[in-house]
Parts: C-alpha cells; structure tokens; sequence
C-alpha cells in the first residue's frame, strides 16, 4: 500500500490569479493527478515546481525509491528532455522522455534531480 498523503496534497488550490508568469502542477485529490495550475505559479501548499516533484509528493511516484528506479521512457514518442538518476556512474544524466507513463526516476533538472539522488550532473 502507498503512504498516507501529505496534508498538502488534500489542500485545495487557490483561484485567485496572482500574475506571476510561471508554470506550476498541483494535486487534484478527486482525479489523483498532477495537473498544471492555470493561476500564474502562486505559492501554495499545493504547488510544486515540476510535474516530477508533485507526483514525488502527492502522486504515482510517492514512497518509491525513484533514484533506485531502472530508467523507463515509456511507451510514447514525444522525446521531452528529462534527466535520470543512474546509479552505475553516481550522477544525473540526461534521456529522452516519451511524455506518457513511464518511471519515476524522471526529473526536470540536473538541480532537482541532484538535490533528490546527491551526486553530480553530467560530466562533472
């Protein structure tokens, strides 16, 4: 069985637009997805920089070793640039993310991915 939710996960969003020009995910506890906020990137208990950390937190990903997770693209075919813990040369690394499914080692930065596993990005 997964984790219990963090409180914030159950937290509703806000509908106020506060005019910040940034793209942020929540967590819709009733359709159990990360989903983009359309409110201009307010800060909220239930908002989270990438799509990666929401699903981490509150999603498909939460209580899973993702830096331990094999690397899995998934099955479609839109080659989004994603990073992916690997664990054989102790470093983030950068792949090709199909845009659907897939793993949870998936990060949106060399920075995210590194301040989750440790390590070093490519090439360092």
């Amino acid at each position: 069985p997964q984790p219990q939710a963090e409180p914030e996960c159950k937290t509703p969003t806000s509908l106020e637009p506060c005019g910040n020009n940034v793209t942020v995910f929540y967590y819709d506890a009733e359709s159990r997805r990360c989903l983009v906020s359309g409110f201009g990137g307010c800060e909220h208990p239930n908002s989270y920089r990438t799509e990666e950390e929401c699903e981490r937190t509150c999603g498909a990903f939460r209580g899973l070793d993702v830096c331990g997770a094999r690397l899995d693209p998934g099955p479609c075919r839109a080659s989004i640039p994603k990073i992916y813990w690997d664990d054989i040369s102790g470093s983030c690394q950068p792949y090709a993310y199909g845009g659907c499914n897939g793993g949870p080692n998936r990060f949106s930065s060399v920075e995210e991915c590194e301040s989750v596993c440790g390590g070093t990005g490519p090439g360092t």
